[in-house]
């Protein structure tokens, strides 16, 4: 009788991985062609920028709506400059505003509001990197005050240097203690940045920072308050969990003529150089695509 020839199997293992390389690649490919409809960007731009964002853009971009953040929906060619101030004509909120803090010494706020500007994000308060003792910001009443005497809408933000849940609490209990009274509609951010020098926070992670942003988003959202976080490109990418963060707002700092963060934000920094009339020094200005008044 003649031998049955072995059948060859197949490597099973081989065939795997080259299927999860295939689907990686097809997800990449999603992820870019979803990027180029939102930033203009080319193809080859696109594909390399969602490459470097990483699997927490496409697992992003197929979780349910409910469980993700969404994209930005604007392009770079949606921006225009009106004078001095940045402009979105896709949104159909586009408002300017300044954040402030005792860097801005004696601000005429009526000037400020007579050059166009509609609100104003106040410090009221640090935390110190080396001692971790909370200080509050010694221009906060004065400037709320003024903003609302000259009719912006006001809100606020504390630069946190937290290392746990415990002390954003601590934060978010003194900035309801400080705004106690004062009609605050835009949102109140937690503002958690490292610091380049040696400092108390530098083994804090990222999983952490995000900890203690929705600790202290929580304690402010409770009181009846919008809460919010402030960060640049690079923590929005590589250290915070956006998609744990999105119930809160999102405030962009972002230095440049068109705003390209991949995912959707609420407030965009745009320069810190900024000059408005009744500010005797360079600030902040940023772009809101909210009406927080409605």
């Amino acid at each position: 009788m003649a031998k049955r020839k072995k059948r060859k199997k197949k490597p099973i293992l081989l065939t795997v991985v080259l299927l999860l390389l295939s689907a990686l690649l097809l997800a990449d490919l999603i992820a870019a062609r979803v990027y180029m409809r939102h930033t203009e960007a080319d193809f080859f731009t696109a594909l390399l920028q969602t490459t470097r964002l990483g699997g927490q853009y496409v697992v992003n971009l197929l979780s349910p709506a409910d469980q993700s953040i969404p994209v930005n929906p604007y392009s770079q060619t949606d921006y225009y400059k009106n004078g001095d101030y940045i402009q979105c004509a896709a949104s159909e909120v586009s408002r300017t505003g300044v954040d402030v803090s005792s860097h801005q010494q004696g601000i005429d706020w009526q000037q400020v509001a007579d050059a166009g500007v509609e609100f104003a994000i106040v410090r009221v308060g640090y935390r110190g990197f080396t001692d971790g003792d909370i200080f509050p910001d010694t221009t906060a009443e004065e400037n709320i005050r003024g903003a609302l005497a000259a009719g912006l809408d006001v809100g606020v933000y504390f630069f946190s240097q937290a290392t746990s849940v415990q002390e954003a609490k601590e934060e978010a209990w003194f900035v309801l203690d400080a705004i106690d009274g004062y009609s605050i509609t835009y949102p109140v951010m937690f503002d958690w940045e490292s610091i380049t020098t040696e400092a108390r926070t530098d083994e804090v992670t990222g999983p952490e920072m995000t900890e203690f942003a929705r600790a202290f988003c929580a304690e402010i959202e409770n009181a009846g308050y919008d809460a919010g976080v402030y960060f640049n490109q690079s923590d929005g990418y590589n250290s915070y969990d956006l998609r744990a963060l999105r119930s809160y707002d999102l405030w962009l700092a972002e230095y440049a003529d068109a705003q390209s963060f991949a995912y959707e934000v609420q407030l965009w920094q745009y320069t810190n150089q900024g000059a408005v009339p009744g500010i005797g020094t360079a600030v902040d200005l940023n772009l809101c695509y909210r009406d927080y008044k409605n």
